[in-house]
């Protein structure tokens, strides 16, 4: 994977979750409950509907430079994003078994389908929280953080 200096490749490991997660959504409109009706590739969204995800891109951490078979030098990175189920608005009621099993079901999907032919690959689950409240979108609901690793081979215009 070539890239121009920058952090264009956080952004493509977000839209690969943003991909998978879109076909949980179409799976789980064929009478799965609970489910979600709004998938956000960002979290800081101004009108946000219910039930709903956003992906955001938390961190960017350069750890080694790696020769990559293939490829030569490459720059391994590793990334923080944020999966948040949102259930209800703030004020509202907390119901962890619902927001529990829409985290378990994006979990899910994105452990089974995210792999190293896609060009990253999950290094570690650093949070897992049911229950908390966002301030910035004024919901309820639960946030998976995951760390995601990728190597990138930088060219220089």
């Amino acid at each position: 994977m070539a890239t121009i200096y920058g952090s264009g490749f956080a952004e493509d490991a977000r839209d690969a979750i943003v991909a998978l997660l879109n076909t949980l959504q179409t799976t789980m409109a064929s009478g799965y409950d609970p489910t979600f009706s709004y998938l956000y590739g960002y979290h800081g969204v101004a009108k946000l509907e219910l039930n709903a995800i956003t992906v955001g891109v938390n961190q960017i951490e350069t750890t080694s430079s790696v020769n990559v078979p293939g490829t030569g030098p490459a720059t391994r990175y590793n990334i923080g994003i944020g999966v948040r189920v949102h259930t209800d608005y703030t004020g509202g009621v907390t119901d962890g078994e619902k927001i529990a099993r829409l985290m378990s079901s994006a979990h899910n999907k994105i452990m089974d389908n995210l792999n190293v032919a896609s060009g990253f690959r999950v290094m570690e689950i650093t949070d897992w929280v049911v229950g908390t409240e966002f301030v910035e979108s004024a919901t309820i609901g639960g946030e998976i953080i995951y760390t995601i690793m990728t190597h990138v081979t930088h060219t220089q215009e």
